[in-house]
Order: C-alpha cells, then structure tokens, then sequence
C-alpha cells in the first residue's frame, strides 16, 4: 500500500516547534495546548500544516523525538503517567505501535481499583477478559439494548378491536350528553 507524504518533513523542526509554542501553556510539567481541538470529540489538539491535520502530540514527537510521520506503524503516545490528550510535552510522549497502546491502557485499568467509568474494581464486578470489564456497565448496555429491541415492536389492533373501542367511545359520548 503507498502513502502519501506528509510534507511536514519539508518544514523545518524549529519553525515547528515555534508554532507549537505559540500556543503552549505550561501547566507544572504539562505543555497543555490551547490551540484548536479536533472536532470528532476524541480530544487531542490538532494543528493544520499545508491543508493537512495532524495531531499535536504527533507533530510534538516528529519535532523533538523524530517520529517518522510517513510510517504509519509509528505512532506518538502518551506515557502511562501522563494521558493528558492536550500535553505535547515530549517528556511525557514515547514512540511506539497501536498494540503498545493497547497493552498501556490495559495495564492502568490492571492497576486501578476503579473502572474508567467509575465503578469499584471488584472480583463480583469484572467480565473476564483482557482488560477485564465493568459488569454494571455491561449488563446495563444489554437490557439498554434488550429494552430498545422489545419497545420498538408495534403492536397493531385488529379491525375488530378498532370497531369495539370507537363503539364504546361513542356510547360514552351519548351518555354524557
């Protein structure tokens, strides 16, 4: 499969880094960005460079770390201490691959004594799988879904009971009078 290059390696790593610094906040050990953030709610800031979005902690881990923005397999990652979706603190970034994501999180729900969502981390609690997952939340998803499925079916009158209830309907209506 072939990708098209990114450009960003034609831009010099200075320039880039003031840009990023434009828009830099420093909270204690955070480079927080207060610049724009993407838009389909996952919460990382985004940065436009020729026409192109590229994600902040990305083009932070291409600038300082040399993260090689044309391999795909390359990704900038949060350290497990960190996982703040705005810090592009390059201290706090590491290169790695999608499965060295995947086993980070793992590992800190591993660690936690509660859930993401906020349920207590018990043996009663947890699914068996790899993470382990909430029970609460997903005997909730099912009767959610349970619940939707058997409220959607229509239940349709016969022209029978449509004749009775509009026969006793007027019938009351001429008692009244």
């Amino acid at each position: 499969m072939r990708h098209r290059s990114s450009g960003v390696s034609l831009i010099s790593k200075e320039s880039l880094k003031q840009r990023l610094d434009k828009d830099k906040i420093i909270d204690g050990d955070h480079w927080l960005w207060a610049g724009a953030c993407d838009k389909d709610s996952t919460g990382y800031g985004v940065i436009r460079i020729d026409g192109k979005k590229f994600g902040v902690h990305r083009i932070s881990a291409f600038a300082y770390l040399g993260l090689d923005l044309n391999d795909h397999d390359q990704h900038a990652l949060h350290k497990p201490e960190c996982h703040n979706r705005l810090c592009f603190n390059p201290e706090h970034l590491y290169i790695g691959t999608n499965a060295d994501n995947r086993q980070d999180r793992a590992d800190i729900i591993r660690a936690s004594s509660h859930y993401p969502c906020g349920h207590p981390r018990t043996i009663e609690n947890s699914i068996k799988s790899d993470p382990p997952r909430c029970l609460v939340c997903h005997n909730k998803r099912c009767n959610d879904f349970y619940h939707k499925r058997t409220t959607t079916t229509r239940v349709i009158k016969t022209r029978e009971e449509i004749i009775e209830e509009e026969y006793f309907r007027l019938k009351e209506e001429d008692e009244n009078r």
